[in-house]
């Protein structure tokens, strides 16, 4: 069970602040978080039952007097209980522990410098203990339908993935986004406005293939047992890791004037949809570590409060230092997610997450750990060996069940969020259930 109280001071409008009325014209609906820079012009009023702004807190901002530099300063936290229940295995005893934790503390500055056109964002994680460098990047407006970002940022694989946390439907990301990602990179970008598009959306982007930090796209690295370092950690920054270059894009075609910066339809109105394709291929992955094709068909549609979302993942992997072409489909996943929003107060929320390696991925995996602790002469390094080693290759499939109900107390800006999960670990040395 987990419990989460989320509080967002926006550095931009909230993601459920955007009127989702039908419109052709990209700057004509309002910044969406993490997204979009620049100050769009008012949109036409909607009609009264599309046109719903639930309330929000901040943004604090200060600008010139011209408008064209400004700065708006930003906050997003989660305040988490939580109490999981783990199956250790073998007829072992539950290992059961509930926590309290600060799970996220993120400082955010955004604004722009000397034209609207040219914006900056910046974003740190700054929970106890740790500090990481998450969003820098520069974005650039030449047109509408032609904008450049630069920097260091989420890649954009997969709607869910390219909105904010602060917009999450239930307290945490499924277990695809670990597998699947998308992940931080630094990386160069075209784009036609993220969150903040017309009825057809792009975007496509060079990326370094180096995952900035070890949250998200690091399955592939547990089921063979390795150790990620954390680029982004400013206290232990981890040292230059040898680049890859890795393609990344998402297109989507939205209809009905859908908002798709959150899966909650705020506006209770007629049937939108919107049909998106990610694809992210690094062109020299790292064996034992990245995925060197995904690709990620997706579908989201609203009508009269219900919201249902719907993602299918196929990862391939490669099978030779000596050849990028030699892949194999080794990983496939899914998300199911459905969630119903009464009075524009309460939602209630079911997802269905599924992750399933390959058996031939998995022998390799065993094969290679079997083969490195069994060449290790020193007893010492042997034995850290086979602690490191020890589950590599052993899940094959895991099956996430989480029912969640939220309370908007002022939109995103301030909820509490409350779900259970159950976890059905399908393992090569047995089945294990595990309840959140």
């Amino acid at each position: 069970y987990i419990s989460t109280l989320c509080l967002s001071l926006l550095a931009g409008p909230a993601a459920a602040q955007q009127p989702e009325a039908p419109t052709s014209a990209p700057s004509s609906q309002p910044d969406a978080p993490g997204s979009e820079l620049f100050e769009a012009p008012e949109a036409p009023e909607a009609p009264a039952s599309k046109a719903y702004k639930p309330p929000r807190l901040g943004p604090i901002s200060i600008k010139s007097k011209d408008g064209n530099t400004k700065l708006s300063l930003g906050f997003a936290g989660q305040l988490r209980f939580s109490v999981k229940s783990k199956d250790p295995g073998g007829g072992g005893e539950r290992d059961t522990a509930a926590e309290v934790v600060a799970r996220r503390l993120r400082p955010t500055f955004r604004g722009t410098v000397l034209s609207p056109d040219l914006g900056y964002y910046f974003h740190l994680s700054t929970t106890p203990g740790s500090l990481e460098f998450m969003d820098l990047y520069l974005d650039y407006r030449l047109t509408d339908s032609f904008r450049f970002r630069l920097g260091q940022w989420k890649v954009p694989f997969t709607r869910d993935r390219i909105r904010s946390f602060k917009a999450l439907t239930l307290a945490d990301w499924a277990v695809t986004a670990k597998y699947f990602g998308a992940e931080r990179q630094i990386g160069v970008a075209m784009h036609n406005g993220y969150e903040k598009h017309g009825a057809f959306e792009y975007e496509i982007g060079l990326f370094t293939g180096v995952n900035a930090r070890k949250s998200h796209a690091t399955g592939l690295a547990s089921i063979f047992g390795e150790k990620l370092s954390n680029p982004s950690d400013l206290f232990d920054p981890a040292a230059p890791a040898d680049l890859h270059p890795e393609l990344v894009g998402h297109v989507a075609y939205n209809g009905g004037g859908i908002n798709t910066a959150t899966d909650t339809d705020w506006a209770g109105s007629g049937f939108r949809y919107s049909v998106g394709l990610s694809m992210a291929w690094d062109l020299n992955a790292d064996i034992y570590q990245d995925l060197t094709l995904r690709l990620a068909p997706e579908v989201l549609i609203k009508w009269r409060g219900l919201s249902a979302f719907a993602v299918f993942y196929m990862g391939f992997t490669r099978l030779s230092e000596d050849s990028v072409l030699d892949q194999r489909l080794d990983l496939l996943g899914g998300l199911l997610q459905a969630s119903y929003l009464f009075f524009r107060r309460v939602e209630i929320a079911a997802r269905y997450a599924v992750v399933h390696a390959d058996d031939s991925l998995l022998t390799s995996a065993r094969a290679r750990a079997k083969s490195l602790v069994a060449n290790e002469a020193d007893a010492d390094k042997k034995k850290a060996l086979a602690a490191q080693y020890k589950n590599a290759g052993k899940l094959q499939t895991q099956q996430d069940v989480t029912f969640g109900v939220n309370v908007y107390i002022r939109g995103n800006s301030l909820k509490w969020q409350n779900d259970l999960t159950v976890s059905m670990l399908d393992r090569v040395d047995g089945k294990r259930t595990n309840v959140t």
